[in-house]
């Protein structure tokens, strides 16, 4: 019986130098063979090559390479997880149809602040946005902020809306076709086209770099948003959990963000995000709610209890007295009225958590927080009776969410606003500007 190639090989012990292919003739041209592969059911890539998870091999440059050829590069797991994640980040943001949630600045801000987020994420322009508390995610579009209107002002502290272009903005709806947005860019001698919803939100940004990546790259493997296709190594090792969650996070999915809950004295604010801290919503409570810090210690001061002890006896409630009011005037009202029908200190304030956790779970709920993380902060952090009531509402509005508190919870904006200025601090220096800004 004769022995296949693969037996023949197997015996005489060949290597890849020992073979060679002989050519033949063919009446089929190069452009003619079609030589893409299905590596899943959703991932085909047009060649069929993938290049190992090796340190030695695969890193953002080369998965960056093999993408924009049609295959796809693996990148090592010789990293820590959150490394590895922005090697993949940076593969899926190197070129996209439209850049979904960019990168945007309020017009309150300063030319320093703007300089600091360009230089943080490497762009050379921002969308400039107006808080919208209605919006899930972006603002209303108010301006752009370019290197163009940055180039001769030195004053780093003057606002944004002073500098920023804001008339004439060039915009286009969400599923513009690339040619269209090519043609409005060449046609503006603009170099980044604003996609806008129909309230005039931000909501994405076609760039001239991607357009042309694009025409120079026509075979490269893409996903369905556009953006380059990127593996990663994950094993099975203790950080594989851990890992994971951050790769799936740097393909910029909301599954696994964290939400921070800040009740404070005249607020409450909910800012849902990604992995690494960008904003993916913002939303935030009326201020004459009675759902602050500051309503419920004018009811502590009226029951005669010290704010420390609202917690326990909070937790000690029996039977909560319904607290419907949102105004904190009528609020306040409505547990005099219960004073003096005899209802308990421990009834009545368990009431008002109950009212001010349901507004709370409302408010998660509407910035997309369906799942994930929710670390509350802000001076009502380690009211332990709040937090008890927020899990109880979570739990209602089916909400999968996994709320915590911290010691460190309460100065949570404090710190974050020290990091801010040390980080602000440190690149303005680099960029020798710091005198002026300071």
């Amino acid at each position: 019986m004769a022995q296949t190639p693969l037996e023949i090989a197997a015996n005489i012990g060949l290597t890849f130098d020992d073979v060679l292919l002989v050519p033949q003739a063919s009446e089929i041209m190069p452009g003619e063979a079609n030589v893409s592969t299905i590596v899943t059911k959703t991932v085909k890539l047009n060649i069929p090559i993938l290049s190992s998870a090796m340190d030695t091999v695969t890193d953002g440059n080369l998965a960056i390479a093999m993408a924009q050829s049609g295959g796809i590069g693996v990148v090592h797991r010789n990293l820590d997880p959150v490394e590895q994640a922005r090697e993949v980040e940076r593969v899926k943001k190197f070129e996209s149809g439209m850049v979904v949630n960019p990168v945007t600045i309020s017009p309150n801000e300063t030319l320093a602040d703007a300089l600091t987020l360009m230089e943080m994420h490497r762009i050379s322009g921002i969308p400039v946005v107006e808080p919208d508390s209605r919006a899930k995610s972006g603002g209303r579009l108010v301006g752009i902020l370019t290197n163009r209107d940055l180039r001769f002002h030195r004053d780093l502290e003057t606002e944004i809306r002073k500098v920023m272009t804001k008339e004439n903005l060039i915009t286009v709806r969400e599923g513009t076709d690339l040619d269209t947005a090519k043609d409005l860019l060449h046609q503006h001698r603009i170099e980044k086209l604003l996609v806008v919803d129909d309230d005039f939100r931000c909501i994405g940004l076609i760039t001239v770099k991607d357009i042309e990546k694009a025409q120079r790259f026509p075979n490269a493997c893409k996903d369905e948003k556009g953006r380059l296709r990127v593996a990663a190594a994950t094993g099975v090792g203790k950080d594989a959990d851990a890992r994971t969650e951050a790769l799936v996070n740097a393909e910029v999915r909301p599954e696994g963000s964290t939400t921070p809950l800040d009740v404070g004295a005249l607020h409450g604010r909910a800012i849902s995000l990604d992995q690494r801290g960008k904003v993916l919503s913002y939303k935030m409570t009326s201020q004459c709610a009675s759902g602050s810090g500051q309503f419920l210690e004018n009811i502590a001061r009226y029951l005669g209890i010290a704010q420390d002890e609202i917690g326990n006896l909070s937790k000690e409630a029996d039977d909560p007295e319904k607290v419907s009011s949102i105004c904190a005037v009528l609020a306040e009202t409505d547990v005099i009225n219960m004073v003096s029908r005899g209802i308990s200190s421990s009834n009545i304030l368990k009431g008002i958590h109950l009212s001010m956790a349901s507004r709370l779970a409302k408010l998660l709920k509407s910035t997309g927080a369906g799942d994930g993380v929710v670390m509350v902060t802000g001076g009502l952090a380690m009211d332990t009776g709040l937090v008890a009531a927020l899990r109880e509402e979570a739990e209602r509005e089916k909400l999968e969410v996994d709320i915590r508190t911290h010691e460190d919870s309460p100065y949570a904006g404090a710190m974050g606003a020290a990091l801010w200025g040390a980080f602000r601090h440190e690149k303005l220096a680099a960029l020798g500007t710091l005198a002026k800004a300071s």
